[in-house]
């Protein structure tokens, strides 16, 4: 199960389209659409590979991309190669027009951006999930659904699968069948709190608090684990965040809660 939360979920994040060259240049519809986080290529997330890729569309004069070129290499062919077939079948656009308006052919740059967001500071908003994991009897996940409050895009969600990697999967490992909640949250001190955060169903059978404390430029200057199972400990400190928007620095606390329920 640690080993998910360090890594957090493999993206690959579209950024900075450009128009074409010409009167007019194709136009992107929904571009944030066309990479997912099961895209990124499973070796290359075990190898720690990241990187930018820049890419050239051929577009027809009915909005089609008829081909994708790597104009500049992220350095890895296995992220160059993944961002053409990625892009290709989900890539539409409105049509490049010459300078009467009529729809012509053009050329459309994009570029993708592919890390893992353990590598990227990390955002001070506060969040809250609860997550209900339906373990079989062959002790494999039957189902998983994820509650959120706060902004969804930004939350691990241990229910969807992320290349080859399912959380849910690895966290349940040693479970019998029944139903576990899994439960994340994250408190800024001094921020309103969020309304309608989701809880379990359950008490909770283990629960994790990471205590930490941010410094004006993000960065973490003090952590103090505290768990059900080990006690008060000291945690590695050095992490990123965004700074605070104040300028002033911040404490946080992250907790990590489960609750199982064998089944009857």
């Amino acid at each position: 199960m640690g080993r998910f939360l360090r890594m957090g979920a493999a993206v690959a994040t579209l950024c900075c389209g450009g128009g074409a060259w010409g009167q007019t240049g194709p136009v992107p519809i929904d571009p944030a659409s066309w990479v997912t986080n099961d895209d990124y290529p499973a070796e290359a997330l075990q190898k720690g590979l990241f990187g930018t890729v820049e890419v050239a569309f051929a577009v027809d004069d009915m909005g089609r991309a008829t081909a994708c070129t790597t104009v500049k290499s992220s350095g890895s062919a296995l992220l160059d190669s993944a961002t053409c077939a990625a892009m290709m079948p989900r890539a539409r656009f409105e049509p490049a027009r010459d300078a009467n308006g009529k729809a012509v052919a053009g050329t459309s740059p994009r570029r993708v951006r592919w890390q893992n967001p353990a590598d990227a500071p990390q955002l001070l908003i506060p969040y809250a999930s609860v997550s209900r994991i339906t373990v079989g009897a062959n002790g494999q996940v039957s189902n998983c659904e994820t509650r959120f409050a706060g902004e969804k895009g930004v939350q691990f969600d241990v229910c969807a699968r992320y290349g080859d990697a399912y959380p849910a999967g690895d966290i349940v490992r040693g479970y019998g069948p029944g139903v576990l909640t899994f439960a994340l949250s994250q408190t800024i001190e001094g921020a309103s709190p969020l309304p309608n955060v989701p809880t379990s169903d359950m008490p909770p059978n283990w629960t994790s608090e990471e205590r930490l404390a941010i410094d004006a430029a993000g960065i973490v200057t003090q952590c103090r684990l505290v768990s059900s199972s080990q006690g008060t400990t000291d945690c590695p400190v050095g992490g990123r965040y965004l700074p605070p928007p104040d300028g002033k620095p911040v404490h946080i606390v992250k907790t990590t809660s489960t609750a199982f329920q064998p089944a009857q």
